[in-house]
């Protein structure tokens, strides 16, 4: 089988790659939609606190701007990392890297479209196509379906009330994350690569590899 070429071999060594400190074991700071670890002195793997399907991020802070791995499922889950990332630093969001093409990690990107997004040839390929059209995003919108379906199942079978108001709750988050999709226009890289980039900022350096 042929590997599809993906910057994400060369993102996760991106913290061995940079000139900034050690490495770190910090308390998470959780914010009203996310969790963010850092695992080294200013980058922070970003994860989502809703109990959806969702991709992580990876947050660099760097002197003077943050360069963002990943945009998330959707546009609203892409808004919400903007706005928790704000609560980490001031300093703007200057360029956003796709490690891969896949739905999970792309399909913020539209809330980008005024910086840099950077990814591999492929990736623009499969993003400026039909991407709407691929399996692992059919699939994704399949998933959507049966857990609506199997939320409901539960609340009419459930006896027990307050497992009803809990399993109520979910739906109705669960629901507008479904929603959610309708608003996604993929967006393809405007600045591509093939093997290798380096990227410059302050004083950390950085690759992105495939």
């Amino acid at each position: 089988m042929t590997r599809q070429p993906s910057l994400l071999r060369g993102l996760m060594l991106l913290s061995f790659c940079t000139t900034a400190g050690l490495l770190i074991q910090a308390q998470p700071i959780t914010t009203d939609t996310h969790r963010f670890t850092e695992i080294r002195n200013g980058i922070y793997l970003a994860q989502t606190t809703d109990p959806v399907f969702n991709s992580n991020s990876l947050v660099i802070v760097n002197d003077k701007d943050v360069v963002l791995v990943d945009s998330h499922v959707t546009p609203a889950k892409a808004r919400e990392l903007i706005a928790a990332v704000a609560t980490l630093t001031s300093n703007p969001i200057t360029a956003l890297i796709n490690s891969h093409h896949h739905w999970d990690h792309a399909h913020g990107n539209q809330e980008f479209s005024d910086i840099p997004i950077i990814g591999h040839e492929f990736t623009y390929m499969k993003l400026a196509a039909s991407p709407l059209d691929e399996p692992t995003y059919t699939r994704g919108l399949a998933g959507n379906d049966a857990r609506l379906r199997q939320l409901r199942d539960q609340i009419v079978s459930t006896t027990d009330e307050a497992e009803r108001n809990r399993l109520q709750t979910d739906l109705e988050l669960f629901a507008a994350h479904v929603q959610d999709f309708e608003e996604i226009t993929p967006i393809p890289p405007t600045v591509t690569m093939k093997t290798r980039m380096t990227l410059y900022r302050g004083r950390r350096k950085f690759r992105s590899c495939s």
